[in-house]
């Protein structure tokens, strides 16, 4: 969808208004720029994943943390027997940052670079772009029961604006602009917050009885759990 927008240029005493065609949510970054058709946003995305387009995030603010959704970290643990179990459960969780315009952030990679630049220069530290977290909790069983560990992290958001500075213009500007909000985690304490790990239960399923019964197996059995389906 396109819509008009009013340009200024300024030259000397004099000026003049055009209207120019712009792509919502691009802009050129310079008011003295021609106008023209903007480039698009996939492309400023590649470029400034490649390094290509010279990018800078400007403009950052971060927003009020959170505490983020609880989701599975570990695989099934079933009690076959009938007694009450305390089991060890490991879990394992990696959370990493996401962008509402598709943005690609990579330990070492160029835009979680250009973050950590304008995070550090505005903050005084840098962008945690991933948080990778392993443990085990001890936890009690009741017979005919499943249980799982849970855990949600602490998160942070921050908006701000990505800024191209091509070598060669694109589409007649070299500076396009595409604003962003980018949801990463936050180290645990921020502003107060904890991370949060706990343990969930319920009673087996019709099936899932059936599988201890017709198992000689130990009273404990585990069912391997796909953690990316788990989570979406």
């Amino acid at each position: 969808m396109n819509r008009s927008k009013i340009l200024r240029f300024s030259g000397g005493a004099s000026s003049a208004v055009v209207c120019a065609a712009l792509i919502v949510g691009l802009t050129p970054s310079s008011a003295f720029a021609a106008p023209s058709v903007a480039p698009p946003r996939e492309k400023i995305i590649r470029d400034c994943q490649t390094g290509k387009g010279r990018c800078k995030f400007d403009s950052p603010l971060v927003r009020k943390v959170y505490l983020g959704e609880f989701r599975q970290v570990s695989d099934y643990v079933y009690n076959c027997g009938s007694d009450p179990v305390n089991h060890s459960i490991t879990w394992s969780d990696t959370v990493e940052s996401s962008s509402t315009i598709g943005m690609q952030f990579e330990a070492g990679g160029v835009v979680t670079g250009i973050l950590n630049i304008s995070f550090a220069a505005n903050y005084g530290h840098t962008w945690n772009d991933s948080h990778s977290e392993t443990d085990e909790l001890t936890v009690n069983i009741r017979p005919g029961e499943v249980g799982w560990i849970e855990r949600a992290q602490v998160m942070r958001k921050v908006s701000g604006v990505w800024k191209t500075n091509y070598r060669f213009k694109k589409n007649g500007h070299r500076k396009w602009e595409v604003p962003d909000v980018v949801t990463g985690p936050a180290p645990r304490g921020t502003e107060g917050l904890q991370n949060a790990v706990v343990f969930k239960s319920r009673v087996m399923t019709e099936s899932e009885v059936k599988s201890c019964n017709s198992s000689k197996a130990e009273p404990i059995r585990k069912k391997r759990v796909d953690r990316k389906t788990a989570r979406e």
